[in-house]
């Protein structure tokens, strides 16, 4: 129950947002083809949708009377390419047209094409290592207080 609380504002939020996302509003049409390119190559929009899958067995366990033909039509509303189509315009604000060629070039080269590979390991392991740091600062942060006399209200 504790990570329904926790993952539902994220879910909520991202819902919303893909809700009311219009277009993307670049400009120039060849440096969005570019950013989707690289979008692509950098495996960015398929992260989303894995942290999506990773997601959802939490609202599957929640809600265990929904049939799973309505979880996988809520699946199918969820698309790399609508989460591409939301993020390219903050990769046209902070980097120029070369710039995004330049990661193309990187993301496609054989360091880039192992960094997209090991990524989703990368960001696993660092979760779980980061949720034991979480507990374990929570934990000392409770005892220094309780040791100074104070309570949970």
């Amino acid at each position: 129950m504790h990570k329904i609380k926790i993952l539902l504002p994220m879910l909520l939020l991202a819902i919303c947002t893909m809700a009311t996302a219009q277009t993307t509003g670049i400009a120039d049409s060849a440096k969005h083809a570019d950013i989707v390119k690289m979008l692509r190559a950098s495996g960015g929009a398929e992260l989303g949708i894995q942290m999506m899958d990773n997601i959802l067995p939490t609202f599957v366990q929640a809600f265990p009377q929904v049939p799973e033909q309505l979880w996988e039509e809520i699946k199918q509303e969820f698309s790399a390419d609508a989460l591409i189509d939301m993020i390219a315009p903050v990769y046209d604000k902070y980097y120029s047209h070369e710039e995004i060629q330049e990661l193309i070039a990187f993301y496609e080269s054989p360091i880039g094409k192992k960094l997209v590979e090991r990524t989703p390991l990368v960001m696993q392991e660092s979760m779980a290592v980061g949720q034991k740091w979480g507990y374990e600062v929570a934990e000392k942060i409770m005892k220094k207080l309780e040791s100074k006399g104070y309570k949970r209200m």
